[in-house]
């Protein structure tokens, strides 16, 4: 059990939460808040891209200001493209995330990262694809802030 994860009881409570979102998807940020307590993150949002526009829906959020949430949905065609040609981002088993640093350097380099992600003291984001359609994909994306550095094989085995 991960020592983030005090017990089999937080364990199954965070785990709760997110059953919970598919009844009342207005917890999605309690559920978010308990994953990034859990790995280290110090925000995240789940939402929806649209393959062929490159617009993006925000669902739900946690801990991200709304000026930010706002800049965010500038750079998401750019996302969407840079995720688009990644190797294994359609192949890849929907319960299998990955570290931006790690497993996508193309993102690291982009305007995206520079304008948006480093000036919030982010150098890591973990990504889980939750839904991959022909036409649009649903993702759940964790910022890791530079005091705790990269995510590692830990964290990214609690997602």
């Amino acid at each position: 059990m991960p020592d983030d994860i005090s017990s089999t009881a937080a364990f199954s409570q965070t785990v709760g939460l997110i059953y919970d979102c598919a009844l009342d998807p207005t917890r999605w940020p309690d559920a978010i808040r308990e994953i990034c307590n859990s790995t280290g993150c110090i925000a995240g949002v789940i939402h929806v891209n649209n393959i062929t526009t490159g617009a993006a829906r925000l669902e739900q959020h946690w801990n991200l200001s709304p000026e930010w949430l706002q800049r965010m949905l500038d750079y998401t065609p750019e996302i969407t493209e840079i995720l688009y040609r990644m190797p294994d981002f359609f192949t890849r088993p929907l319960d299998v995330p990955f570290s931006v640093v790690r497993d996508c350097p193309e993102l690291v380099s982009s305007r995206y990262n520079t304008e948006w992600v480093r000036p919030q003291g982010v150098v890591d984001a973990i990504h889980l694809n939750v839904m991959r359609q022909h036409d649009r994909f649903g993702t759940l994306a964790l910022s890791r802030h530079r005091d705790v550095g990269i995510a590692t094989d830990r964290e990214l085995a609690i997602i």
